[in-house]
Parts: structure tokens; C-alpha cells; sequence
């Protein structure tokens, strides 16, 4: 038996077992490649629920947190101010962290650093008019007004970019 004999023979069932070992590699190719890309696009999803929530957590969670006592604080002060009373009691634990939260608010944005930033300074400036002792040492009670309204606006401004930035949309929480 020759070559072209045995081609001419046997063609069609070497072609025919060909195409099905062709097929079969094919088949594996793809259904590997689908695996792969499957795989890889998990472990982004995870990668990317994991920086969100870290971002939650270690983020816009301590600056939220501050935020409320800030504001709570803030209101002591103007009320302490107003009153001129021992009984008003003024927590200042959140003092110690206004440059921790600012690094916080960098982390996410310049802009909202700025807001933080001017939020601070009409901290100070709140304090400086409402805490006084007369009025010929700064004591002014319309500005430290005029300032703790202001800290509410930057509040506003601070949570309502966190929130922007937690969703992509402009809701508040």
C-alpha cells in the first residue's frame, strides 16, 4: 500500500478524527481563557470592594465621626458663651485630631481639604469670640454666631462631599 492509497482509503476518517481533536483543543482553549478571565476579574472586584471598604472604615467613617462631636462641641461653646456658666460642659476631645482629619480629607480630595481647612479656622475663630473673657479681649457674641453658623455650612459641605464621593451621586445621608 502506498501513501496516496492510504490517503485516498482512509481520507475521510483522518480528517474527520482531525477536525474532532481540532475541536476539542479549541473548546479547551476557550473554556481556559474564559476561566482566566473570570478569575482575573474577581479578584478585581474583590481588590475594589476591599479598598472601598477600607476607605469606609478607616476614612470617611473617622471624619463623619468627628464631624458630629465637632458640631456638638462647637454648640457647647457658643451656648457656654452665651451663658458665661460653669454649668456648661465643653468636650474638647476632638481638638487633638483636627490635623489627623485634615490629612484624612487630603487623602480623598484638595477640595475637601480646603473645607476642612476653613472649618478650622472658624473653629478657632468661634472659640476666640465666644470663650473671651470681655469684650475688650475679643468677646462678641454676633460673630461667634455668625461663626458657628458657618461651621454647620462647612459641616453641610464636608458630609455632602463624603457622600458624593461614597456614591458618585450628591445624597446625603
Amino acid at each position: 500500500m502506498t501513501e496516496k492509497s492510504f490517503l485516498i482509503e482512509h481520507g475521510a476518517s483522518i480528517i474527520a478524527v482531525s477536525a474532532s481533536l481540532l475541536t476539542a483543543i479549541v473548546t479547551l482553549s476557550f473554556n481556559w481563557f474564559s476561566k482566566v478571565t473570570d478569575h482575573t476579574f474577581q479578584e478585581k472586584k474583590e481588590a475594589l470592594k476591599r479598598e472601598v471598604e477600607f476607605k469606609n472604615n478607616y476614612v470617611i467613617e473617622p471624619i463623619m465621626s468627628f464631624m458630629k462631636k465637632d458640631i456638638i462641641m462647637a454648640q457647647a461653646v457658643y451656648a457656654k458663651g452665651l451663658n458665661s456658666s460653669e454649668g456648661v460642659v465643653i468636650d474638647c476631645s476632638t481638638q487633638g485630631e483636627n490635623l489627623y482629619i485634615a490629612s484624612l480629607a487630603a487623602s480623598i480630595s484638595s477640595e475637601l481639604a480646603e473645607k476642612v481647612r476653613l472649618y478650622g479656622h472658624e473653629k478657632v475663630s468661634l472659640n476666640t469670640y465666644a470663650l473671651a473673657p470681655s469684650k475688650e479681649e475679643g468677646k462678641d457674641l454676633n460673630k461667634a454666631y455668625k461663626c458657628l453658623r458657618k461651621l454647620e455650612l462647612y459641616a453641610s459641605e464636608i458630609i455632602t462631599d463624603l457622600c458624593e464621593h461614597c456614591t458618585g451621586t450628591r445624597e446625603k445621608t
